[in-house]
């Protein structure tokens, strides 16, 4: 199976794929994943750093050091690597998916890892942002919200669930969609199909 002979579903995955996983780099590696903006100052804060509105930074260990329970930290962060690296399995699968013949096993375990990666992250990136903000609303009395990060993470997160969908539209057999046999035969054929 070559590049040409793969369908559009599948080309469109790849494309859609790396965007997210760019994404995911950008919102797990920033710290702006909860901000407040007062007078002009932004404290913000992200699974390795929190800065206060003096642009002072510390690493999000030293919160290990106060009173508060920080296990959710390594949990979010093992989740969202977990996550990313899901994020890179999916890509290699479709990317090897060239090399080899067609089966309706191979878009199912691809979509199948598409779907774990956006959940491991969503629930990872869900317990880090509530956390933070319960902890920075603690400390300063002020209410915080999401921040670029978040956004970016969650719109990758949703960039992977769209491309499991596609991956399971694809294993449907959608030959109208194949490269090349985009005419009336090839769209009888599924019509016949389903």
């Amino acid at each position: 199976m070559a590049f040409r002979d793969t369908s559009i579903l599948w080309k469109v995955a790849i494309c859609i794929q790396a965007l997210g996983l760019l994404l995911t780099i950008i919102g797990f590696s920033t710290n702006y994943l909860v901000l407040i903006e007062i007078g002009g100052k932004t404290a913000n804060a992200g699974l390795w750093k929190f800065c206060d509105m003096n642009d002072k930074c510390y690493d999000t260990s030293y919160l290990k050091y106060q009173k508060y329970d920080m296990g959710w930290l390594d949990a979010s962060k093992g989740l969202m690597a977990i996550s990313l690296c899901a994020e890179f399995v999916t890509i290699l699968m479709t990317s090897l998916s060239l090399l080899m013949k067609p089966t309706k096993l191979v878009p199912f375990a691809t979509a199948a890892t598409a779907f774990f990666s956006a959940l491991a992250g969503i629930i990872g990136v869900a317990v880090a942002t509530g956390e933070l903000k319960s902890i920075f609303t603690e400390i300063s009395k002020l209410t915080y919200d999401v921040g670029w990060s978040f956004v970016l993470f969650m719109v990758s997160q949703a960039v992977y669930i769209a491309s499991g969908s596609i991956h399971l539209l694809d294993s449907r057999g959608m030959e109208g969609f194949r490269a090349g046999r985009g005419t009336a035969q090839g769209d009888a054929s599924n019509r016949d199909r389903f």
